[in-house]
């Protein structure tokens, strides 16, 4: 080989080299652009996940309000008709066994003062 045609040779690869580096800076200069865009995606995801976040907890936290507040009103519903009903049909009939027990009571004093009276 000739001193030209090395030279040559060596220029075209001077240039291939100049070229590869040149695509290597691009690449890597692409890379950092993409790693920073990648950096803002998750910084949104973040932001987008953390209010996503506080949602699900105001609407979990509502939700447990509104149920500890209908758990009230079936238990107040409950206690007024358990209410009701021992003031409209257990108590009428406890006052109807009250009376019942004293003419029972009349009833059987009458009886015996009658068989002691025979009895005489």
């Amino acid at each position: 080989m000739s001193e030209t045609e090395v030279t040559r040779r060596l220029g075209h690869v001077e240039k291939e080299l100049a070229t590869h580096s040149q695509v290597l800076a691009a690449n890597a200069e692409s890379m950092k652009n993409l790693m920073l865009r990648s950096d803002e995606r998750l910084q949104y995801i973040k932001e987008r996940f953390d209010r996503v976040e506080e949602l699900v907890t105001y609407e979990t936290s509502w939700a447990e309000g509104v149920r500890r507040r209908m758990i009230a009103a079936a238990t107040t519903l409950f206690m007024a008709f358990c209410t009701a009903v021992w003031l409209l049909v257990v108590e009428p009939i406890n006052d109807q066994v009250a009376v019942l027990e004293r003419r029972v009571i009349d009833a059987e004093k009458r009886i015996a003062v009658h068989l002691n009276s025979d009895v005489d």
